[in-house]
C-alpha cells in the first residue's frame, strides 16, 4: 500500500518555493524610481556609490577617494566626479581631506575641485581650514593652486586672498598667497 502523506508536505513546499520565486522576481525588476538617467555625452565608464583607493608603485595608499558618482569619458579624455570627498595619504596617515560639489579629474590625474570647495589639514591641530571655489590639486606634485578667493583659517587665524599656491608636505605646509591678502588674528 502506498502512502499519500509523504506527497503533502512536497506540495506545500514547492508551493511556497514557487511563492518566494514570483515574490522575488518583482524585486529584480527595477522600478522607474530605481532606474539611472546617464549623464549627457554618452560616457564610456559611469559608476554610482563611489569608494577608491590609490595605491603607489610599492603597494602604499596615495589617495581614498568617495563620492555620489563617477562619470568617464574617453573622447576627449575626462572624468567627472560628484560629491567628491578625497582624503591624501602619505606614509599611512590622511593628511587632507578636500570636498566639492563636483570635480573633474584630467588624463594627467590632476583633480579641479569647484564649488563649495573645502580642504582641511588633518594632521595639524587646530586643523587648518581652506575654503574657496575653485581648486586645482596635482597628487603627484602634492600641491594645491587656485585663482579665485580663498579664506584660511587656522585657530583664530583668518586668512583671505585672491589666488594661492601651496605645496603640501607633512611636516608643515607652505602657502603662497597671490594677491589682495588680509589677515585677522580673533584673540
Amino acid at each position: 500500500m502506498v502512502q499519500s502523506r509523504p506527497i503533502i508536505p512536497i506540495l506545500i513546499a514547492i508551493a511556497a518555493a514557487s511563492l518566494l520565486y514570483l515574490l522575488q522576481e518583482d524585486d529584480i525588476q527595477p522600478s522607474e524610481e530605481q532606474s539611472i538617467v546617464l549623464p549627457e555625452g554618452s560616457p564610456d565608464i559611469y559608476m554610482t556609490g563611489v569608494d577608491i583607493t590609490r595605491y603607489d608603485e610599492q603597494g602604499q595608499a596615495t589617495l581614498h577617494a568617495k563620492g555620489e558618482s563617477l562619470t568617464v569619458f574617453n573622447d576627449p579624455k575626462r572624468t567627472v566626479f560628484a560629491q567628491p570627498i578625497i582624503h591624501l595619504i602619505d606614509q599611512e596617515q590622511r593628511t587632507w581631506r578636500i570636498t566639492s560639489s563636483i570635480a573633474f579629474i584630467d588624463e594627467n590625474d590632476n583633480i579641479d575641485f569647484q564649488e563649495n570647495v573645502v580642504a582641511t589639514q588633518l594632521i595639524s591641530s587646530p586643523p587648518l581650514i581652506l575654503r574657496t571655489e575653485q581648486l586645482l590639486v596635482d597628487p603627484a606634485k602634492n600641491a594645491l593652486k587656485s585663482d579665485l578667493a580663498v579664506q584660511v583659517t587656522q585657530g583664530q587665524q583668518r586668512i583671505k586672498a585672491i589666488g594661492m599656491t601651496a605645496e603640501l608636505d607633512t611636516m608643515g605646509t607652505n602657502i603662497h598667497f597671490l594677491s589682495e591678502v588680509s589677515f585677522v588674528y580673533e584673540p
